[in-house]
């Protein structure tokens, strides 16, 4: 009798841990990819080790990746050794390291990962508030997060710069210049008529900080990527630049209305 009860249950024990690592998998190919990206040029990298940064992304249910594209002087913050630092000319601002980006893993992405856009200054005072809610928002939604006023192409139609100075001082002192190099067309009417024809902007990304689920990448042919980036892979103060920061959510449009976080 003893040895049918302890086959009974041996047999038991094994489907139950059988059922354990099904549900470990399931739950496993389930979880989403959170990709962040980071322009930087000069700026201190510490806030990435540091509150709230920090407590928002160890409360997550993603996977986190963390890839630095350096375009100034040598990291001097500690980084953890999981973090990729890749090296880039200094051009095209961060709208040039974010399609550069997109390009380069174009063909490599799965249609699970969500990829968060930030500038390495996202954590100055005067960013740090959206850079939080968008963040809050992807974890929450794990999916495209468009923050900002609302906009359209009728009200940016007659855009256009000539100087922009840069807003955070260590990157003013390394890059002084601000007579921004024309886009080619301009204004920005005409620039989104070549470049994102006939889609809406339903909103104004703020300081480039936004997040796109790679489905609503990769819906977009790798062209109309590559040409974004040659706008701007040219000079280091462009104007098309800020023209890529108007147009974030025409460029990956369509999403779901609920993809727009209206502030």
């Amino acid at each position: 009798m003893l040895p049918v009860v302890l086959s009974v249950v041996l047999t038991l024990l094994i489907v139950i841990i059988l059922i354990i690592i099904i549900i470990r998998h399931i739950q496993t190919k389930k979880r989403k990819i959170l990709q962040i990206v980071i322009a930087r040029y000069e700026e201190d990298l510490s806030w990435i080790e540091e509150e709230p940064f920090l407590s928002l992304l160890s409360k997550n249910n993603m996977d986190v990746n963390i890839i630095i594209y350096n375009k100034g002087s040598p990291i001097l913050s500690p980084l953890r050794s999981t973090i990729q630092v890749k090296t880039l000319p200094n051009v095209g601002r961060c709208d040039h390291t974010f399609l550069h980006h997109i390009v380069q893993h174009y063909s490599e992405w799965n249609k699970e990962t969500v990829v968060l856009f930030l500038p390495a200054t996202c954590m100055e005072n005067h960013k740090r508030e959206r850079t939080q809610r968008v963040l809050q928002a992807v974890l929450q939604t794990q999916d495209t997060v468009l923050c900002g006023p609302v906009y359209s192409r009728e009200q940016c139609r007659d855009f256009q710069l000539v100087q922009w100075k840069a807003t955070s001082p260590r990157n003013y002192l390394a890059n002084n210049e601000t007579h921004l190099h024309p886009a080619d067309p301009r204004p920005l009417g005409k620039w989104l008529d070549t470049y994102v024809p006939d889609r809406p902007i339903p909103v104004y990304t703020f300081y480039s900080i936004f997040a796109v689920h790679t489905r609503h990448i990769l819906q977009h042919p790798l062209q109309q990527y590559q040409d974004l980036l040659a706008t701007v892979d040219h000079h280091s103060n462009p104007e098309a630049g800020h023209y890529l920061e108007r147009a974030w959510s025409a460029i990956f449009y369509p999403y779901p209305s609920s993809c727009i976080h209206y502030q």
